[in-house]
């Protein structure tokens, strides 16, 4: 990393929850019912947080859009998954990227540092119109 920081590790110790983002929780917003990696998750707003870990991390989709580690319930979770985490050769950097864009899904990715981690492809859930 560059001058030796070492940001991942600073910002979201490993086995500790993070409020993934950067002064805040990171804010989800689905316009319809999705389903992430099995967990069926209605149309609606959530917070995103993580529990990084060196060989995996813990990614939780929280029904609290406004939550912050210090107000977090596990029990307000309404999908709770495991990603491995992969170095990259990109800059230090933090972002969340949803792309491959299809009607029947998408692939998200977040990078820390010099870490990315991706579940399986989130894919919206069928409902009636």
């Amino acid at each position: 990393m560059p001058g030796g920081r070492k940001t991942l590790r600073i910002c979201c110790p490993y086995g500790q929850l993070w409020r993934t983002g950067a002064n805040a929780a990171t804010k989800l917003t689905f316009s319809e019912d999705v389903t992430l990696n099995g967990n069926k998750v209605p149309a609606g707003e959530y917070s995103l947080f993580t529990i990084p870990g060196k060989d995996e991390w813990t990614v939780m989709i929280n029904k609290n859009a406004k939550a912050s580690a210090n107000d977090y319930k596990e029990s307000e979770d309404v999908a709770r998954f495991k990603v491995k985490p992969a170095k990259t050769a990109a800059p230090e950097t933090f972002t969340i990227d949803f792309s491959d864009l299809t009607a029947n899904g998408a692939k998200y990715e977040h990078q820390v540092g010099k870490y990315e981690s991706s579940p399986e492809n989130w894919k919206p859930t069928q409902t009636a119109r």
